[in-house]
């Protein structure tokens, strides 16, 4: 896969652009970044992360991702249990979540809703199904 460099040249203008205004290749983080920060990139990588199932998507490492569906099926008692040290292992391949805290999970039928607390001050509700 070639990434596009800072000297990407669209052809149209003299100027040199990013061929997206939203996610451009950082080369300090080797990470694609917002052009303009919000102050809920963590959060919106949780997110994702969480929201990718492991081992599917080959753009993707094989390690990135929440297993769901080793979890889909299980009693609640089995995702109480569980879902805590799941959730923190996933979450821990990123350097920039060093504590996670599930402080509630609401089952309602085949949706499970986990409010979580990221590096102590990130709190947002993720909806997962089960």
């Amino acid at each position: 896969m070639i990434l596009i460099n800072r000297n990407f040249d669209i052809g149209r203008t003299k100027e040199f652009s990013y061929p997206s205004l939203t996610y451009p290749y950082r080369e300090k983080s080797n990470r694609f970044q917002r052009l303009k920060y919000t102050g809920s990139e963590l959060w919106d990588a949780v997110v994702k992360r969480l929201s990718t199932q492991r081992g599917i998507y080959r753009v993707y490492s094989e390690d990135y991702g929440f297993d769901w569906y080793s979890v889909v099926g299980q009693s609640e008692d089995w995702c109480r249990q569980n879902l805590p040290t799941m959730i923190s292992d996933c979450l821990a391949a990123d350097d920039r979540v060093y504590g996670v805290q599930i402080q509630q999970m609401i089952f309602d039928g085949d949706t499970v809703i986990i409010r979580l607390c990221i590096n102590g001050s990130v709190v947002g509700d993720y909806v997962g199904g089960i």
